[in-house]
């Protein structure tokens, strides 16, 4: 009985670390503007983003996803971390 113990506990662990296919190609970030904190890209070496960590592409600055910097008036954008990116990154 504890070898089928044994057999079951190692067939489940290994079914547990074949990742799905799908999963390991399944988009990040929010679903506007692909903002994350995990991507490739940063946001500080992004044409976007000025020296107050804030982003002012459109769609960034629209993502409700994203936080927002409204006490600026007009020069809000979107706060962003500087190691972070999105779908819209364009080298500075």
């Amino acid at each position: 009985m504890r070898t089928l113990t044994r057999a079951v506990l190692a067939y489940n662990a290994f079914r547990k670390s074949i990742q799905d296919p799908a999963e390991s190609i399944a988009p990040i970030g929010t679903v506007a503007s692909g903002y994350s904190e995990k991507g490739p890209f940063r946001c500080d070496r992004c044409m976007h983003m000025t020296v107050y960590n804030t982003c002012h592409h459109p769609v960034v600055c629209n993502d409700p996803q994203v936080p927002k910097n409204r006490g600026a008036g007009e020069m809000g954008g979107a706060i962003v971390k500087p190691d972070a990116c999105c779908t819209y990154f364009r080298n500075a």
